[in-house]
């Protein structure tokens, strides 16, 4: 009998079983999160009693979710901005599974190469291809750049005060999907039948990815999961 889906935890959908191939992934994304493994490390529920800053959960900028994935062991000097995007949009979806809400507060749009968030793409751009040194700033903001402006506090890199649950969240993504270059976290969140590719499909380049369609989808592949565990 399959557990309720109160009592799973974080790691029932992260931990156990092998890591993404280092090739880009030929099987469906449902496929391959069925296939976890699971452990019952990180006691975290799904969508019961929420673990909250203040009363509720709340959501963050692409940024500073960013800067967390940045913080993460071996983070700075390897990722690059298209792999903080697709992190970034991985944290969001498994939230929603987990947690029952959204990690990040700004739309998400359905560009070429995957899903985008356009603040965070505004600040990253400059940087190329290459790989984060440091933390994202309020400084690196196209505005910031083209205007001048600069100041201490604007130097400050962002930050998500996450609680504990959101923290498990962002942790597992990157131990699951932080080895992968940004060609494959692309080819991962752009198959046929994501979110991404259903409104770049209908709705054209650049559309705005419903968040529904988001935790419908992570939704499945928990459920999934779950199955394959039972």
């Amino acid at each position: 009998m399959r557990p309720p889906l109160s009592t799973l935890k974080t790691n029932d959908f992260f931990g156990g079983g092998a890591l993404f191939s280092r090739h880009v992934p030929t099987r469906s994304s449902d496929k391959i999160f069925a296939a976890f493994a699971v452990s019952r490390e990180v006691a975290i529920s799904w969508a019961g009693t929420k673990a909250t800053k203040g009363a509720t959960l709340m959501p963050y900028r692409s940024v500073e979710i960013a800067n967390e994935f940045l913080r993460q062991p071996g983070a700075l000097g390897s990722l690059t901005q298209m792999q903080l995007q697709k992190l970034a949009y991985l944290a969001n979806g498994w939230n929603w599974a987990i947690n029952g809400d959204r990690l990040i507060e700004d739309p998400v749009e359905a560009w070429d190469f995957g899903p985008v968030y356009r603040e965070l793409y505004d600040h990253t751009k400059f940087f190329g291809k290459q790989p984060l040194t440091r933390m994202v700033t309020a400084e690196d903001s196209q505005a910031a750049r083209v205007f001048g402006w600069r100041s201490d506090e604007r130097a400050q890199p962002y930050v998500a005060h996450l609680n504990d649950r959101e923290r498990a969240v962002v942790a597992n993504v990157w131990n699951r999907y932080g080895r992968l270059g940004g060609a494959q976290l692309s080819a991962l969140t752009h198959q046929r039948g994501t979110p991404w590719f259903n409104a770049y499909s209908t709705t054209g380049k650049n559309a705005v990815i419903d968040q529904a369609a988001i935790r419908q989808h992570y939704d499945e592949l928990a459920q999934r999961a779950q199955q394959t565990a039972a």
